[in-house]
C-alpha cells in the first residue's frame, strides 16, 4: 500500500503481486484532493518503482482515459489468476482490463517527487503496510 499524506492520508493505492508483475487492486483519493494530480502522482511513482514489472488493473469504462493517459492499454491477455477474477467480477459490473509495461514508456515530469507541496500542506508519498483486522 502506498499513501500520500497532507498531513493526513489523502490518497492511497494498493498493489498485489501476481504472476511476474503487480495487480493494482485499488486507487482512492479524498474528494477534496481529486482532479489535482494526486492519483496520477501515485501511479507514476509505482511505474518508476517497479520499472521491470507489468501492472494490470480492472477499471470502470469511464476511467479508461485516465489510465490511458498514464500509459495503460486495454488488454485481453491476463495472468490466469486475474483472468478468472475478471470473468467473475464482470458478472456484476462493467470492467475493463488494462495493462502497463515499461515498453510503453512515457516521460515523467520534473515535478514527480516523493515530497510535493499542495497549497499550505507538504504531501509525503510513502509506502506503508496496513495491518488486517
Amino acid at each position: 500500500v502506498w499513501v500520500v499524506r497532507a498531513p493526513h492520508i489523502v490518497a492511497s493505492v494498493c498493489l498485489s503481486p501476481v504472476a511476474h508483475g503487480h495487480w493494482l487492486t485499488s486507487l482512492l483519493t479524498a474528494p477534496e484532493f481529486r482532479q489535482q494530480g494526486v492519483a496520477s502522482l501515485l501511479i507514476k511513482h509505482l511505474q518508476m518503482t517497479y520499472p521491470n514489472a507489468p501492472i494490470w488493473l480492472f477499471c470502470h469504462p469511464d476511467l479508461c482515459s485516465f489510465y490511458s493517459n498514464l500509459g495503460f492499454q486495454q488488454t485481453l491477455h491476463l495472468p490466469d489468476a486475474l483472468n478468472s477474477r475478471l470473468t467473475r467480477y464482470q458478472q456484476h459490473k462493467s470492467l475493463i482490463a488494462m495493462f502497463y509495461a515499461k515498453s510503453q514508456e512515457f516521460k515523467y515530469g520534473p515535478w514527480l517527487s516523493l515530497v510535493f507541496h499542495y497549497d499550505d500542506f507538504m504531501c509525503i508519498l510513502m509506502k506503508t503496510k496496513i495491518k488486517a483486522g
